[in-house]
């Protein structure tokens, strides 16, 4: 009996998916998952965010539960203070962390993508729910897509961008009160804008050239290539281990 020979073909390494041959964007519309497993893991997101922007507000003996506030040099895990010279209880705080965070993909394959990623929990649990609900599963957002500009399709699109940005405006101060605090937060927001308008000019001038990655724009596109290089680098080990 012969035996016929397998050669694989890797022409599709040649080309960029999301690029067609006229070098146009290919844009994605991936389907709207269900099952138990997508319910638990909407669960758990859930759960994560309501924690996450919990967290600035939440206190331990009149201190924050987690605040790294870089430009101060003082540091607060669960309500203990810590100082430049205890950097090096720090550096070993991380380097534990980030040895579970291996350990985890190792023995567990892709549940930490598929489970408690920031950008899957982000993508898939906020932005991306939002789009199935404004403009339907991905055969509706094709059809929306290619419709002409109509009274349907311009509230549409203008009330999903809108949402984008608040939720994203949300997280961004969430962000900054883990850094500045939600006390120092609550000060910036409420003082009037002539006395924080410098400061708030170089914070957006710096978000501009340093914001790795746009969760809210990231529902049809790929992100940035430096969350695409950490995300190889966490996926190697993951896939590794399958």
């Amino acid at each position: 009996m012969p035996v016929t020979s397998y050669h694989p073909n890797d022409d599709f390494r040649d080309s960029i998916a999301t690029v067609d041959a006229a070098g146009k964007r290919v844009w994605l519309y991936p389907k709207k998952p269900s099952g138990a497993f997508y319910r638990a893991r909407k669960w758990i997101s859930y759960g994560l965010l309501i924690v996450l922007f919990a967290g600035p507000w939440l206190r331990i003996n009149g201190l924050p539960v987690l605040m790294l506030n870089l430009p101060a040099r003082k540091f607060i895990i669960f309500g203990q203070i810590f100082w430049p010279q205890d950097f090096f209880i720090l550096l070993l705080a991380a380097l534990t962390f980030l040895l579970f965070i291996i350990l985890f993909t190792v023995v567990y394959g892709r549940a930490f993508c598929g489970w408690v990623c920031p950008q899957t929990i982000f993508l898939e649990m906020v932005f991306r729910r939002i789009e199935y609900w404004l403009e339907g599963d991905a055969p509706q957002q094709k059809a929306l897509d290619r419709a002409e500009w109509d009274w349907n399709k311009i509230w549409r699109k203008t009330s999903k961008h809108a949402l984008f940005l608040v939720i994203s405006f949300l997280i961004a101060n969430t962000f900054l009160a883990y850094i500045i605090g939600s006390d120092e937060l609550v000060s910036i927001i409420t003082d009037p804008p002539a006395s924080t308008s410098a400061a708030l000019l170089r914070w957006c001038s710096s978000q501009a050239f340093s914001t790795p990655y746009l969760p809210a724009f990231g529902s049809k596109c790929a992100p940035s290539p430096a969350l695409t290089a950490a995300c190889k680098a966490l996926c190697s080990i993951k896939t590794a281990s399958w």
